[in-house]
């Protein structure tokens, strides 16, 4: 039994208490009255609960670790690496506490830590300690598998919810993405009784497993999520990489303003950031194309986000909202021939839409298939992701099937306990992801059909196109790190075209001239400054 800083176990002093008591027997039952009155603070338990793990930084090397502090005073986390000695122990007091839902919640934001690694803690009060606690770090190479369960809509159904939790701790999952709606009417009460069922998500080995959580129209504001997980970001949209360059995972938010600063901020990490990642995976609240006619279309974020999907290899998008089980075919915005709902089939680089969001909710009739759609159906269930460099399996776990589950007794790495029944896709347990090819490979492939253009001393280029209708124009300079150098735009109408672009200030490099009519790629040539 681990000896924390400042304290002797119990048995050390009672030890010492039978040494003393050859000199001072007249005297050791008064004694013993005396000393375990002084020891009861040391070993009762601290008045600590409904404890929670996320993360805000690189998962690799930090975690959040958050309370409720019912009592007591100078609440802080005491850790250390599984294993370590009596002189590894770390102390972290709170990095920020609030009052919210009826509850003092108190946060140690963690940073420093070692990927892949498993610390164990305590929570100390001026009230004692609380019980021994577990925490494991992302893995921080992409070489190593990574495991997701993905879902959302809790809601009210707590026989149903509790199942489901409790099912996610004998999985044993790295972390949970919850796609919102975790209350129903938002009340403290139901928040505290949430947290009270979460506790079930513990693992046998007394683990927690962080979430990752985005906002339901069932939570109020953002600033639910900031006082009861300590999100990111006060806008309640973010993103974390895990394993490296493994995969990177986006948190949207239905409920704030899609088009504006949320979806030029995607844009932009995408550009930036995503390329870097072999996988790239959304979760948001209200599904884009709902399987059930009781909700309706969510056409901006169609608009706003479909397209950027699509042209930076999303692989996976988590929906929820609509209380039932569907997996779609990989997917890209289109019209014309083969489409549906603004969607065609695109099983190269398409987008595989899951959800929708039954994690104890009240259920919804399946009702509304599309052509495009893989396999749907009404029952509890939640996703399970297992992330690898040259795979993602996706399974849809039933839970009402789930029967007599042997839970695994550490992190899964790619295993599911016994018992686990998996909802069947197309005649199998799962489906299987390919990570699309660099899309820079293809670009430059398709420029070097034509000899490259070097501009040597010219101070513009004119570039030849024909417009069958009237078009928006784009025209790009993208370099070797994908970043775009030089975008310009405008509006044409249908003819024959040499356009002229100045390139007096473009920095010297090799770049890919992309032309685009109407997000259609009209030309593609190599060009040498």
């Amino acid at each position: 039994m681990a000896v924390l800083p400042g304290s002797q176990s119990f048995g050390d002093r009672l030890q010492i208490c039978q040494v003393r008591r050859t000199f001072y027997a007249p005297m050791i039952n008064r004694f013993l009255i005396l000393l375990l009155l002084f020891l009861m603070p040391c070993v009762s338990s601290g008045r600590t609960s409904r404890f929670r793990a996320m993360w805000r930084t690189d998962p690799a090397t930090s975690m959040v670790i958050g309370w409720e502090l019912v009592s007591g005073r100078q609440s802080r986390v005491i850790f250390q690496e599984d294993g370590g000695t009596q002189a590894t122990w770390r102390v972290h007091f709170p990095d920020k506490m609030v009052s919210s839902k009826g509850m003092q919640n108190y946060f140690a934001r963690i940073e420093g830590l070692q990927p892949d690694t498993r610390y164990r803690f305590v929570v100390r009060d001026s009230e004692g300690d609380s019980p021994m606690l577990y925490f494991h770090t992302a893995p921080g190479s992409p070489d190593i598998p990574i495991t997701f369960i993905a879902g959302g809509d809790s809601r009210n159904n707590r026989s149903a919810r509790k199942r489901l939790n409790k099912l996610a701790g004998q999985i044993q999952p790295l972390a949970i993405l919850f796609s919102g709606d975790m209350t129903d009417m938002c009340s403290a009460h139901e928040w505290q009784e949430w947290l009270d069922d979460w506790q079930l998500t513990m693992t046998a080995d007394q683990r927690l497993i962080p979430l990752v959580p985005a906002r339901g129209n069932h939570e109020t504001s953002n600033s639910v999520l900031e006082d009861i997980f300590d999100i990111p970001s006060p806008d309640a949209w973010y993103a974390l990489g895990f394993g490296g360059t493994l995969i990177r995972v986006y948190t949207l938010n239905s409920l704030a303003p899609i088009h504006g600063r949320q979806t030029r901020w995607l844009a932009d990490d995408l550009e930036r950031m995503g390329g870097g990642f072999t996988w790239r995976i959304a979760q948001y609240h209200f599904p884009i194309r709902p399987h059930t006619r009781r909700k309706k279309e969510r056409l901006d974020q169609q608009d706003a986000w479909g397209g950027l999907f699509h042209q930076h290899r999303v692989q996976l998008a988590q929906e929820s909202d609509s209380h039932v089980a569907k997996i779609t075919w990989p997917l890209k915005p289109g019209k014309g021939p083969g489409s549906e709902e603004g969607f065609v089939r695109d099983d190269a680089a398409g987008t595989v839409y899951i959800g929708e969001g039954s994690w104890g909710a009240p259920l919804r009739p399946a009702d509304d298939a599309k052509s495009w759609t893989r396999e749907i159906g009404s029952f509890h269930q939640f996703n399970w992701l297992c992330v690898r460099a040259d795979e993602m399996e996706v399974r849809v776990i039933q839970a009402d099937k789930c029967l007599a589950v042997q839970p695994l007794r550490s992190l899964s790495y790619g295993a599911l306990p016994d018992g686990i029944a998996c909802w069947a896709i197309g005649g199998s347990d799962h489906i299987s992801l390919r990570p699309a090819s660099d899309p820079m490979d293809e670009w430059v492939s398709e420029a070097e059909r034509f000899p490259p253009i070097d501009l040597g001393a010219r101070s513009s280029l004119q570039i030849p196109y024909r417009l069958s209708e009237t078009s928006s124009v784009q025209v790009e300079f993208i370099n070797s790190r994908r970043e775009v150098i030089r975008h310009l735009s405008f509006k044409r109408d249908a003819g024959n075209y040499l356009e002229g672009v100045d390139v007096r200030d473009l920095p010297a490099g090799r770049y890919i001239l992309t032309v685009r009519a109407n997000d259609e790629v009209i030309m593609r040539r190599i060009v040498l400054q």
